[in-house]
């Protein structure tokens, strides 16, 4: 995996230093370990049995 914007890779901009390049591998690393297994299918029944789950959920901002 590349972890330079196309423009850096086209040349249009100059390749960022290494410090940059290692900061995005970071987070990309992190980003990884974080992000929500494909075959997670939500909460299981029991576990919200447990505690009082309201009914509704108000959204708020853009897009809600």
């Amino acid at each position: 995996m590349s972890f330079l914007a196309a423009a850096e890779l086209t040349g249009d901009v100059p390749f960022p230093c290494l410090a940059v390049i290692t900061e995005r591998r970071r987070r990309h690393k992190l980003y990884r370990t974080l992000r929500i297994p494909p075959h997670f299918r939500g909460v299981p029944e029991s576990v919200l049995d447990t505690e009082p789950v309201e009914e509704s959920v108000k959204l708020t901002g853009i897009g809600a």
